[in-house]
């Protein structure tokens, strides 16, 4: 049943298509149009549990994403209808220009739904008739009784429908959908223009019925796909792949190479809307299952794809417009050409082939996206038409011509759902009137000749010298020579450069000799690769005169003029003035494309020098391909840098002229060479022993801080970090003072001590391995302190308060080396508040950075 219910539509459309302006033709997708959508907003669609407004939404949102830029739709609804807070009625209907505007239909609510009034499909053909472009009337209703004038028409509205839409079908096109088992039908046989009427028995029909109406205004067709998987066997105008589902996004459909298949030109997010509509009856029910997303490519290019996306789809479907044209040949078969409408049609047996080709390769297509083809093959010959028709991919019908007869043709290509093309003559580039036949005087296919000699590959200074061939011909197998030299010559023509050719009979009268010759001489004709295009224009002994079937050949002339090659060579580039003529010479080598200059050749050659003002003077070398250029004493020489260029001028084989040109730069000084680099040395020298006394300057780490700081007083461990103060960093002396951390128990508990040091390690210690020499020792808050340890150097306080070295000698000078991490400790012991005394202890380690 659905096999036969897809029949009929394909048979409504076609009968349409037939009698009505709007035709099912690829040309249809740059056909501009104007869809009116009736909408029905009316109490009935948004009842309790009711999803019907919802899915008639959710359908004419898809309808509007899936329409073509520069189209327009205008919904009309029934009832008022509020978008953004702004009001439209049927007098003043919601807009959507252009898929871009799509999300528009979802935003519609309606504040009061209330009955079916007839005249908004009245409104909306009158508004439809001053539109531009291809007109469409949609109507979406599940009225089961429509109103007029505020009547119900109850079982008259069938009648008034099919009266009002038949009217209206012979200006505009008209499709009906109506909307569930009670939905009112039109009874329509179709006008002049296309007719298409359809129910969905419920409202989850909506969305598939309303698509297919959309696919037969685009004339579009859908694609199986299986999968990810979608095979491409022909080029697409335009491919849109719709997936239905929660969460989709992210579609993409790429070929083998990985790129997407051809232009993405739009992406749409289907949604379905929750505005529903006010009033007593509206229960306002949404299906949250309509969601989706649709992506439109446009230029698609043929082969296998793969469809990505991510999210949950609960169903893809693909409308496609195949890129296909219909070509027709007429093909001699005498000469298997394609008779061309600027050519002339001899009698014989001819071939009329027409098929439907890929706009983007050019070839023949017999892809299965097509499906159904039919071809009507309507020809004239002399006015009396015959007809074929053929359900083949492509064919062809074969004719025999006699000479006065005229040729005219009309072919029609139908295929997929009513996709319709038909050309005629001109179309195919034949003359207005059709192919007059013409008597073939000479048949080409009997006229033979070769063209014999020459070579691949000229030079151009031996062109003329080798570039010899001999044309003979024959007709029906007799040779055309000796008395026949006359009834035919050459038909030459070279391409490619300005070289010519020319010919002339041969001694024995066997055929003519074909010889290239240059451009007035060798210096004016090109180089670079040729083209002759040969054939023979024969007279035969009636006068008739023809052609065979032309051919050619491809030769390159290689311009072997030489270049010159100059290269100055400087032995010595420092000349002391005093001694400037003692000096070495310049040499100027010179060559010929690699190959060094006879003496001859080099005696021929103009030597330019100019070495900025010094005096020069050459010399030919004989032998060696080279000048020698020798600079000589004069007033007014400067010191300095100076240029020396040369340029050498000459000819070659082909008498072009050719240079060749080089230069150096030479010093000249008043003093020696050897003075300057001593000079040189002598700084460098300098330079090092600075480099050398700076890297080995003593100086003192840059930075010398105190870590893990132990504090006890009593006994009791005191939490804080000692504090401490550096004052040498990267200087030759300094101090370091260390204080304890306050107590707060006993703010008498204070230690510490202080260090004088001096530079010990080189500067080219890293700072933290650097050493420093401690040349004093003090304690801070001396009466507290009895003793402070610096790493392994041990201090006692004597009985006069100062700290002395232990071990060391009475008066002995205080110096010893410390680095980095040497524990120092400070041990004594203070008043205590409570009364009596209590130890201190300070031991902290030194970091140097």
């Amino acid at each position: 049943m659905k096999k036969v219910a897809a029949c009929i539509l394909i048979l409504l459309l076609l009968a349409g298509t037939l009698g009505g302006a709007a035709t099912a033709a690829p040309g249809k997708s740059e056909t501009k149009r104007s869809i009116a959508i009736v909408f029905d907003n009316s109490g009935s669609m948004y009842e309790q549990q009711n999803p019907a407004w919802c899915r008639a939404t959710y359908a004419t949102e898809v309808f509007a994403a899936m329409m073509n830029e520069g189209d327009t739709m205008t919904i009309y609804p029934m009832h008022p209808v509020e978008i953004g807070g702004k009001t439209y009625t049927s007098d003043s209907p919601v807009v959507i220009s252009g898929p871009r505007d799509a999300e528009t239909v979802r935003r519609i609510y309606t504040p009061d739904a209330g009955g079916t009034p007839i005249e908004t499909i009245d409104a909306a053909y009158a508004s439809l008739l001053r539109s531009d472009g291809e007109q469409w009337l949609i109507v979406l209703t599940d009225g089961a009784e429509f109103y007029e004038n505020d009547r119900n028409l109850g079982g008259e509205t069938s009648a008034k429908l099919t009266e009002r839409l038949g009217r209206y079908n012979d200006s505009v096109n008209v499709m009906y959908l109506g909307i569930g088992a009670e939905a009112a039908m039109p009874s329509l046989s179709g006008g002049r223009c296309l007719y298409f009427g359809d129910k969905a028995d419920d409202s989850t029909q909506v969305l598939s019925k309303l698509t297919y109406m959309c696919n037969m205004i685009f004339g579009r067709d859908t694609m199986d796909i299986t999968g990810s998987d979608v095979s491409i066997d022909v080029s697409m105008k335009k491919m849109i792949f719709f997936v239905q589902g929660r969460s989709v996004s992210d579609i993409a459909v790429t070929g083998e190479d990985g790129q997407e298949i051809g232009k993405r030109v739009d992406e749409h997010a289907t949604r379905f809307s929750e505005l529903g509509a006010g009033g007593v009856n509206a229960g306002n029910t949404s299906d949250d299952n309509l969601q989706g997303l649709i992506v439109t490519y446009e230029n698609c290019r043929a082969g296998d794809a793969r469809l990505a996306y991510t999210g949950d789809a609960s169903s893809i479907a693909a409308y496609y417009e195949p890129d296909v044209d219909l070509v027709v040949q007429l093909v001699d078969e005498a000469t298997g050409q394609v008779v061309s409408g600027s050519e002339v049609a001899y009698a014989g047996d001819y071939t009329l082939r027409y098929g439907l080709i890929d706009n983007q390769s050019g070839e023949l297509t017999e892809s299965p996206l097509l499906g159904s083809t039919h071809y009507e093959v309507d020809y004239t010959v002399n006015g009396e038409t015959f007809t074929a028709v053929s359900d083949e991919k492509h064919d062809a019908l074969s004719l025999t011509l006699a000479a006065g007869d005229v040729l005219d043709a009309t072919i029609s290509a139908d295929y997929l759902s009513g996709y319709h093309l038909e050309k005629s003559g001109p179309d195919f580039g034949w003359p207005e009137a059709g192919f007059r036949i013409e008597v073939r005087a000479i048949d080409p296919e009997k006229l033979s000749f070769e063209l014999t000699g020459g070579q691949a590959d000229y030079p151009l200074s031996q062109l003329e010298e080798l570039g010899h061939y001999t044309m003979k011909a024959s007709y029906d197998g007799q040779p055309l020579e000796g008395e026949l030299l006359g009834t035919w010559k050459p038909q030459l023509a070279l391409t490619g450069g300005n070289a010519g050719a020319d010919f002339s009979p041969n001694g024995d009268k066997s055929g003519y000799d074909v010889r290239l010759l240059y451009n007035e001489d060798p210096i004016h004709t090109d180089a670079g690769e040729y083209t002759l295009e040969y054939n023979v224009a024969y007279t035969n002994e009636d006068g008739q005169t023809g052609s065979g079937v032309q051919k050619s050949l491809s030769f390159t002339v290689t311009n072997d003029g030489f270049g010159l090659r100059a290269d100055l060579e400087r032995k010595q580039s420092y000349y002391q003035l005093s001694k400037l003529e003692e000096g070495e010479p310049l040499i100027l080598h010179l060559s010929k494309d690699g190959v060094p200059l006879t003496d001859e050749e080099l005696a021929d050659v103009k030597l330019t020098v100019d070495a900025g003002g010094i005096p020069c003077e050459t010399e030919m070398l004989p032998g060696e391909s080279a000048y020698a250029i020798r600079l000589k004493a004069g007033d007014g020489i400067a010191t300095g840098s100076h240029t020396v260029a040369c340029r050498a001028e000459s000819t070659d084989s082909l008498g072009q002229p050719i240079e060749g040109s080089d230069k150096t730069s030479v010093e000249i000084q008043k003093y020696p060479a050897w003075l300057r680099t001593a000079i040189i040395l002598l700084a460098i020298l300098l330079l090092l022993l600075l480099i050398w006394l700076y890297l080995n300057s003593k100086i003192l780490p840059k930075r010398i801080m105190v870590s893990k700081t132990i504090f006890t007083v009593d006994g009791e461990a005191i939490t804080g970090k000692a504090s401490s103060t550096y004052s040498g960093g990267g200087k030759k002396k300094g101090t370091l003072e260390v204080h304890s951390p306050k107590c707060p128990t006993n703010p008498m508990a204070k230690c510490g001590f202080m260090l004088e040091l001096k530079a010990y390690s080189p500067r080219r210690v890293r700072s933290s391995a650097r050493l420093a020499t401690v040349t004093d020792v003090r304690a801070i808050n001396g009466n507290n302190v009895s003793g402070v340890r610096i790493g392994t150097v041990q201090f006692m306080k004597e009985s006069g308060g100062k700290l002395t070295r232990s071990g060391a000698r009475k008066n002995a000078p205080t110096e010893f080396q410390i680095g980095n991490k040497k524990q120092c400790v400070v041990t004594g012991e203070v008043l205590d508040p409570n009364g009596g005394t209590a130890s201190i202890s300070l031991v902290v380690t030194l970091s140097f950075s």
